[in-house]
């Protein structure tokens, strides 16, 4: 039988096995409700999978960056555009939206 290796995690995957953590689970819930955690965890994942710069960013930035939009109440959806999630460099950034300041 042939010795397997695993395969690297690509980005998205090592920012969704961070976003699974049972520790952070339990912020999400408490920030978002437990009703809106999952609905949460997707628009974060939605909203890197769809930007490659931000797939590059550390999980902790776009958690972060994403916890303050949630904390003012603001979807992170870009066709929304309430709050963004932003790469800089090697984080992401918060960014509200025009529509959100409205």
């Amino acid at each position: 039988m042939e010795n397997q290796t695993e395969k690297p995690k690509t980005d998205l995957q090592r920012i969704s096995d961070f976003l699974s953590k049972p520790q952070l689970k339990e912020k999400i819930d408490k920030l978002v409700g437990a009703e809106s955690s999952s609905h949460f965890i997707t628009a974060i994942l939605t909203a890197v999978s769809s930007n490659n710069l931000l797939q590059k960013c550390t999980p902790e930035s776009i958690y972060t960056a994403a916890s303050e939009a949630a904390a003012l109440k603001l979807a992170i959806n870009k066709n929304l555009g309430h709050a963004y999630i932003v790469p800089y460099g090697g984080s992401a950034q918060f960014q509200i939206g025009y529509k959100g300041l409205i």
